[in-house]
């Protein structure tokens, strides 16, 4: 069988990236219009607006209002076509990130994604988490394209909270274990082939470059100083982890992630530092001789290691049972090791500690 990678069409990141907007707005086609959370119209926005107007490329402006569904979807995608756009600029969190891929697939326009944190490594793929209208998970939409830009501008990323440096960190360092899980098993990846040489190597490049730069990095954020271990670590939890996952392939680390999110407990819980508790119980399923290296790396970067970090120090058997179980559903983008039971899965939990 062949084997494919997906990429974005153009990735430029640094501490000025946000300069080479308008040349990138003008090789896509034109005036945009910027779709932003609330956050990012407070802050990032009304500095894109302006930098927009002056050079006579804002078409419109939106803020998402309530969940990313896919009514939201069309009632944005609407907007774009009302106000002549060719490109839809997004601008924010992973929630608003996801619902202008999915605002822009359905205008038929170019897309253009400026992430406010590094938390995820979600700006770079082709998938994005659909919710319900009432704010739950509802389905993953997988578009045609990547998006044609993802513009990080590193000063931008700098300022967002330390916190979310660290969980896009833990996002990152399951990356290759997941890679790795997806060519042992045999399973396919978003393109519905088998992970390339070059996917492996690139989710192998992501989990060296945080063992070898996390630490440094998150020094050179706490003292406001950010420096080349944290442009290393912005570009591995952005781009590498992203092409890592999506061209190597998602594995029980997020598996789990994906049913502990069911528990109320952990609510607030961020993305990546669910993954790592996923990853450390993936690790252990597998009786790996990495575990107590990446669980001693883990607690060193303040990601949870414990299911009493992630509020489940009470949590009886059933409920974890809960989770488990929907860890080892067959939904898409979700799968465990062959052999692995939710009962496996609870026990693998309780021994992180």
């Amino acid at each position: 069988m062949h084997t494919t990678c997906q990429f974005p069409g153009r990735y430029i990141q640094g501490p000025t990236a946000l300069q080479a907007l308008n040349t990138e707005l003008v090789r896509l086609g034109g005036r945009a219009m910027l779709l932003q959370d609330d956050f990012a119209a407070k802050s990032l926005g009304p500095r894109l607006a302006a930098q927009l107007t002056e050079a006579g490329l804002l078409a419109g402006e939106a803020v998402l209002s309530g969940p990313n569904s896919e009514a939201n979807a069309s009632v944005n995608a609407q907007a774009i076509q009302r106000c002549g756009a060719q490109v839809l600029l997004g601008v924010g969190g992973g929630k608003v990130l996801d619902a202008a891929k999915a605002a822009a697939e359905l205008a038929g326009v170019a897309l253009i994604l400026i992430p406010s944190a590094a938390s995820t490594d979600a700006p770079c793929s082709s998938v994005a988490v659909m919710q319900t209208g009432e704010g739950a998970f509802s389905h993953y939409r997988f578009l045609r394209h990547n998006p044609a830009c993802v513009l990080v501008d590193t000063s931008v990323i700098a300022s967002a909270p330390l916190r979310m440096l660290v969980a896009g960190i833990g996002d990152a360092l399951s990356t290759w274990f997941e890679a790795e899980e997806s060519r042992q098993q045999g399973w396919l990846n978003i393109a519905g082939t088998p992970p390339s040489a070059l996917a492996l190597a690139i989710a192998r490049q992501c989990y060296d470059t945080v063992m070898d730069c996390a630490l440094e990095a998150v020094a050179q954020l706490r003292n406001r100083q950010p420096g080349e271990a944290f442009e290393r670590i912005v570009e591995a939890n952005i781009l590498l982890s992203g092409l890592g996952f999506e061209s190597g392939g998602l594995g029980t680390a997020h598996a789990i992630q994906n049913g502990l999110t069911a528990l109320p407990a952990c609510r607030g819980i961020l993305h990546g530092e669910l993954v790592t508790l996923g990853l450390l119980a993936m690790l252990n399923l597998a009786q790996a001789d990495t575990y107590p290296q990446v669980r001693r790396f883990a607690q060193q970067l303040g990601l949870p290691v414990s299911l009493a970090d992630v509020g489940l120090a009470d949590a009886s058997d059933e409920m974890l049972l809960q989770a488990a179980t929907l860890a080892c559903n067959s939904a898409p983008m979700n799968r465990v090791a062959a052999g692995v039971k939710p009962v496996d899965i609870v026990a693998a939990l309780r021994a992180c500690g």
